[in-house]
């Protein structure tokens, strides 16, 4: 019998400090020993949930057992609740090797092999998820009750308040409160001030700390974190824990939410008069067509000096519209050196070049040519297990990021936010690259006749020039990665195989030339991380 041992613990402290995992792994080779049993592979999980089914190396076992050659016949751990304490989850992927004839063994809840054997390791599981729902409710509660008495449960400190340890023993040493850090707090009394008083906008608060050499925390300002500084409650004596659902960032009942004392930076005053201005300003009460732009090239255009999104801006009489470094724009013109650019010549002039050099027949029959090549000439295999491990890491890193928020231990702050976007992001792009993987097999008996590419061509044109904006954006999007602007250089940067995909949906759509039809995104079309690096360039000079 071929074994797989999977030996795990919940956090990375346990893993650094605990003599479980070491401890697991002998007891499951004893076990094997004593019936015989070849040990095949070991696996160790150091620092996961059981709830998460997104564990590197839990995925990693499952994806060797379901694979062709089947290194081995028994998953075996120390207990059911080291699999999975998730019962619904824990019969889905036995359910899965099973059907592969991997049986799922917990040395210390040996069941028979019939179906009250099944019953009795229902139960097992029933009782892991029972106790794991029940420890995180009764850490909530131990959380809530600390904050009610004025401590801090961890996670990041707000600006303008620093950690002081009491003489009460904790979990992990003496419980922390929160004080004023004075240096911090003088920031914040002055952030308000300029706001509430000299009527300082958020843009202009930005640049006067700036100017003045004023960091947070080793970064500069931007309107965001200043945004984020005008709205905490905190400066006016006010931190509310468990107020957000951690997950989905949505507000809980206020019945649950939980104040805890911590002495204010500034008056209750001086904070309602700035949540006045803020809500005067609030895009709810803007005129509706300055919201959701419908600009061709908004989430393309991107800053060749910084990297920064470029985002449209008005000219002081409102004559033209410009493009702008949002870096220059939020935080200050010192930090990059790139210019505004007319948003009418710009779309103009990408649109130029993308009907007159790149959406023509000879050039993408030439680019198909090279696509196919290139995938002939890829170790599939390889690469999609790279990708899918990938995935799984940036899975578990969101997890980790999503428990710490659920358990207090991390504020959903703008930091927070922007990691929790960054590895969104990452995930798309990652979970974009497995899907064109998937697919890209279709490539190799994909053989486009010369007419169907000429059609292509020829609808692509009349969509990019048409007068409707959105509909023209839409079409760029699909062919277009991104486009980088420096101040004499424009650089249109697309994958090839995007392009095989939408020549693929057109030939479906014997409609597709008709007024307003879009090449929308569908399991045909092959998305834009092309893993192969594989990409087409056209550069314009301004």
């Amino acid at each position: 019998m071929r074994v797989a041992l999977y030996a795990r613990v919940s956090t990375g402290q346990q893993a650094e400090r605990d003599l479980s995992l070491p401890d697991q792994i002998r007891q499951m080779e004893e076990y094997c020993r004593a019936k015989g049993w070849f040990v095949a592979a070991i696996f160790i999980e150091a620092g996961a949930s059981a709830r998460d089914e997104h564990r590197p190396e839990f995925q990693r076992m499952v994806a060797s057992a379901l694979g062709k050659d089947k290194p081995f016949d028994v998953v075996m751990t120390l207990t059911t609740s080291r699999f999975f304490r998730d019962a619904t989850k824990a019969r889905v992927y036995k359910h899965k090797l099973e059907s592969r004839g991997v049986r799922v063994l917990a040395i210390h809840q040996e069941v028979s092999d019939d179906p009250m054997g099944k019953v009795m390791e229902g139960i097992f599981e029933l009782i892991d998820q029972y106790e794991s729902d029940m420890n995180g409710f009764h850490t909530l509660r131990a959380m809530q009750e600390n904050a009610r008495q004025g401590f801090f449960n961890g996670s990041s400190i707000p600006y303008g308040y620093k950690l002081l340890e009491s003489e009460k023993a904790g979990r992990k040493g003496n419980k922390k409160k929160l004080v004023i850090n004075p240096e911090e707090a003088a920031v914040v009394r002055m952030a308000y001030e300029l706001y509430v008083q000299h009527d300082v906008g958020i843009k202009g608060l930005v640049s006067h700390f700036y100017e003045r050499g004023i960091l947070r925390r080793g970064r500069h300002w931007s309107t965001s974190t200043v945004s984020q500084l005008l709205a905490n409650s905190i400066y006016c004596g006010e931190y509310w824990f468990n107020k957000r659902a951690a997950k989905s960032g949505e507000l809980k009942p206020i019945e649950e939410w939980v104040k805890m004392d911590v002495e204010g930076v500034i008056t209750r005053d001086m904070f309602d008069l700035a949540q006045r201005r803020r809500e005067s300003r609030s895009p709810k009460i803007v005129n509706p067509k300055r919201m959701g732009s419908q600009t061709l090239l908004t989430g393309l255009l991107k800053c060749g000096y910084c990297g920064g999104s470029m985002t449209v801006a008005t000219g002081k009489h409102n004559q033209y519209r410009y493009y702008r470094c949002t870096t220059r724009n939020n935080k200050h013109k010192d930090l990059c050196q790139s210019r505004m650019v007319r948003l009418d010549r710009m779309d103009a002039a990408i649109l130029d070049v993308m009907c007159r050099h790149f959406v023509t027949p000879a050039r993408v029959a030439a680019m198909l040519s090279e696509l196919q090549k290139n995938c002939d000439n890829q170790n599939e295999a390889e690469i999609m297990k790279e990708v899918s491990m990938k995935l799984e890491t940036v899975k578990l890193r969101m997890q980790r990021l999503y428990d710490a928020i659920e358990q207090g231990l991390a504020p959903l702050d703008a930091d927070l936010k922007e990691r929790l976007l960054s590895l969104t992001r990452e995930k798309e792009e990652v979970t974009a690259s497995m899907e064109m993987l998937a697919d890209r097999q279709r490539l190799h008996t994909d053989n486009f006749a010369p007419e169907d590419i000429s059609e292509f061509c020829a609808v692509i044109r009349d969509r990019l020039f048409d007068q409707d904006a959105p509909l023209a954006k839409q079409y760029l999007k699909k062919l277009v990665k991104e486009i980088v602007f420096t101040n004499d250089e424009v650089k249109i940067v697309g994958g090839y195989a995007e392009l095989a995909g939408a020549i693929r949906v057109a030939d479906k759509k014997n409609d597709l030339s008709t007024h307003g039809e879009v090449l929308r995104s569908s399991s045909d079309w092959l998305p834009s991380a092309d893993k192969s690096g594989h990409q087409w360039e056209e550069h314009i000079s301004m």
